[in-house]
């Protein structure tokens, strides 16, 4: 009657090192059982760092807190007429984003800051019309950007930040505050 061999993690140094010639006389498995074996247990595609940190980036809507084209007129002389720059601020996420809209001819600049927490990223304007151009610009050091040459149209600027995808609401480039669309 033969006895069931003992477990390898019962084995004593001197069992197990008895045990190794006869392991290594054994033979190899066949090529092709290798490769399907080795094909099962594919090591996983290379993720870059950006694609990364997209599949955990949080999408937060922010809230619109100010629009200088919102407010009533403040009681001004004769002379005095609204600017024809807009100021919106926006908060999300413990940051503001100070965001401003300012003519440049026929086209206008979308300038602006992320104030909070430190972090870098991007901005990317981006139109309600899928055919037009988006704009992207990197943060500067100071959560700074800035859209030249931006053509008027009704837009939603998404900052992309480490942990974050903070979206505004769609916004008017280039409406003026008289015309009803203000928003």
């Amino acid at each position: 009657m033969n006895k069931p061999p003992k477990p390898l993690s019962h084995l004593s140094d001197a069992e197990l090192l008895a045990r190794v010639p006869a392991a290594a006389a054994l033979a190899d498995a066949p090529a092709e059982w290798q490769r399907r074996a080795l094909a099962a247990w594919r090591a996983p595609a290379t993720v870059s760092l950006a694609q990364a940190i997209d599949a955990v980036r949080q999408r937060v809507l922010a809230v619109l807190s100010f629009d200088s084209w919102a407010q009533a007129p403040l009681a001004a002389g004769l002379r005095s007429t609204g600017s024809a720059t807009r100021q919106l601020v926006f908060s999300a996420e413990g940051r503001d984003i100070d965001l401003r809209i300012v003519p440049s001819g026929d086209r206008f600049a979308v300038s602006g800051q992320v104030l909070g927490p430190d972090d870098s990223g991007a901005v990317a304007l981006a139109p309600e019309q899928a055919e037009a151009t988006v704009y992207e610009t990197p943060l500067d050091a100071l959560g700074e950007f800035r859209l030249a040459d931006v053509a008027p149209g009704r837009y939603q600027l998404s900052l992309l930040l480490a942990g974050h995808e903070i979206v505004l609401p769609p916004f008017d480039v280039g409406a003026s505050p008289h015309d009803g669309r203000a928003g």
